[in-house]
C-alpha cells in the first residue's frame, strides 16, 4: 500500500465516553501508554487506559471531507477546493 497524502483534521480534548453506538474497537500505545480507539457512527474515540485525564475525539464528518479533498486534489491536480 502506498501512501497518497496526509489529512489535517480538528481532534478535540473531550471529558465524556466515546458518543453513539460501538462499531469497531482497536487498541494502541502510544509513549508507554495503552489506549482504545473506539469507532461509532460520528466519531473515533481515543481513551487512555493508564491515565486519568481527557480523552480525544475526531469528527468522522471532517474526516471523510479532508480524505475528499485530497482525492478531488489528486484527480484533478488542483489546490483548494472546499467540499460541504
Amino acid at each position: 500500500m502506498t501512501a497518497s497524502a496526509r489529512l489535517s483534521i480538528v481532534m478535540r480534548e473531550v471529558e465524556r465516553p466515546p458518543n453513539g453506538i460501538t462499531l469497531a474497537v482497536s487498541e494502541g500505545r502510544a509513549g508507554g501508554l495503552h489506549f482504545d480507539v473506539t469507532v461509532t457512527p460520528t466519531e473515533m474515540h481515543i481513551a487512555f487506559a493508564d491515565r486519568k485525564g481527557p480523552s480525544f475525539a475526531c469528527s468522522l464528518q471532517d474526516l471523510g471531507n479532508a480524505m475528499a479533498t485530497e482525492i478531488d486534489e489528486m484527480l484533478t491536480g488542483k489546490r483548494g477546493h472546499a467540499h460541504d
